[in-house]
């Protein structure tokens, strides 16, 4: 006797069909077991053709790649499937919240960050001058001015100049006058000016301060040495100008 539909192929013995239906029994209590807590286990490949809706948490040990190129790693990390640490792709950090990309293009919006909307911070100083100044006879300050650092910033490029006008009480061929400029403890070039009953130096300085911090200060300071004590204290003066230019 064959079996219906199937010609002169046997009926399957009562061993061949007792051995499937433990086989069923067992693919059957294999996926109750996968699917116990409302969750399920998927050991191997799953292929979604149309959309994928998950409720709830999702738990992922190892990767996933998605077919659009994206891959979300077992640490929470979202990165493109061609990343190379410095060199391609793209990667969102999910410890850190870094994200590494190379270019950036926006859209018309607004910016949040205020170190990307304000970049840079401007202080000027014009006309800030000490008269009747007496000329110390070894280095010292004789006009300073102090800016304070904006919050957020930690570098500045600073340029000033210190512009002197000073006179002698006595006339001699070997008298001179050492002027520098300084910027906190930096020093801009020394100039020695021949003394000769009166003397105009401007003196400028430029430099970059790093390792700055917000309440901080930036202080120009106009230094002055007379090696004889030839300068006349009633008619000597010095004016101070600047730019500091704030970097993030």
């Amino acid at each position: 006797m064959s079996a219906p539909g199937l010609g002169n192929v046997p009926p399957p013995s009562a061993d061949w069909m007792a051995k499937k239906i433990k086989e069923l029994e067992k693919a059957i209590a294999d996926l109750r077991t996968a699917r116990s807590g409302n969750y399920t286990t998927i050991d191997g490949t799953l292929d979604v053709p149309g959309n994928l809706n998950v409720s709830g948490t999702t738990s992922l040990d190892g990767s996933l790649t998605l077919q659009g190129g994206a891959v979300l790693t077992a640490s929470g990390d979202v990165q493109s499937a061609n990343y190379d640490p410095g060199n391609a792709g793209w990667k969102l950090d999910g410890t850190t919240g870094d994200i590494e990309i190379n270019d950036i293009t926006l859209r018309g919006g607004i910016i949040g960050d205020d170190a990307l909307t304000n970049p840079t911070d401007l202080a000027t100083f014009e006309g800030v001058a000490t008269f009747s100044m007496t000329v110390p006879t070894s280095f010292a300050s004789v006009i300073s001015k102090s800016v304070t650092v904006p919050a957020g910033f930690t570098k500045a490029f600073v340029l000033a100049i210190a512009s002197y006008q000073l006179f002698a009480t006595t006339w001699s061929t070997t008298a001179f006058v050492a002027l520098k400029t300084r910027v906190n403890s930096h020093d801009g070039p020394q100039l020695d000016v021949a003394f000769l009953g009166s003397t105009s130096a401007a003196v400028p300085v430029s430099t970059t301060l790093t390792g700055l911090s917000g309440g901080g200060s930036v202080t120009v300071q106009g230094w002055a040495e007379d090696s004889g004590s030839n300068t006349a204290p009633a008619f000597n003066s010095v004016t101070l100008n600047g730019l500091v230019v704030f970097l993030r």
